[in-house]
């Protein structure tokens, strides 16, 4: 019969190794999270529109992005909307699934601005699809 004190040691031998592999298992999705929510992330195409304001220059950028595969997905392409500040895009931004054959992501798409205050229009010039985003969507309302 095992004494008290050598089963008290493979209990706390058993739970140092289950805290160990549940901390090295969050390290890791942490990790593959990270990875695909951003680094190794593909600028395709953008086109910017602004106004020079007296805080500086204000407008939209549209942007096509291609994130990386993880082992949890596949590379994903997205249409992104961000603001404008001082010239400068925001790391905020308004991401929607890439609405046009992916196989063609990163060839010019054409913007109309003219409404950007209330809307952004995207089209394919190569098939004529189009996609009206709403500054609901993109502008969280403004």
């Amino acid at each position: 019969m095992p004494s008290v004190t050598t089963t008290r040691a493979a209990l706390l031998s058993a739970a140092a190794t289950a805290a160990a592999l549940l901390v090295v298992i969050g390290m890791l999705a942490t990790g593959l999270k990270l990875f695909g929510d951003g680094l190794g992330r593909d600028e395709l195409w953008s086109e910017c529109s602004y106004d020079a304001t007296a805080s500086g220059q204000q407008g939209w950028c549209v942007v096509v992005a291609r994130y990386p595969g993880t082992p949890v997905h596949s590379p994903r392409t997205y249409l992104e909307i961000a603001p404008v500040h001082d010239g400068q895009p925001s790391t905020y931004r308004f991401v929607a699934a890439y609405p046009f054959y992916d196989g063609r992501a990163g060839d010019r798409l054409d913007v109309d601005w003219t409404a950007a205050d209330r809307q952004i229009t995207v089209e394919d010039p190569a098939t004529g699809a189009r996609i009206t985003y709403t500054a609901e969507q993109y502008a969280g309302g403004r």
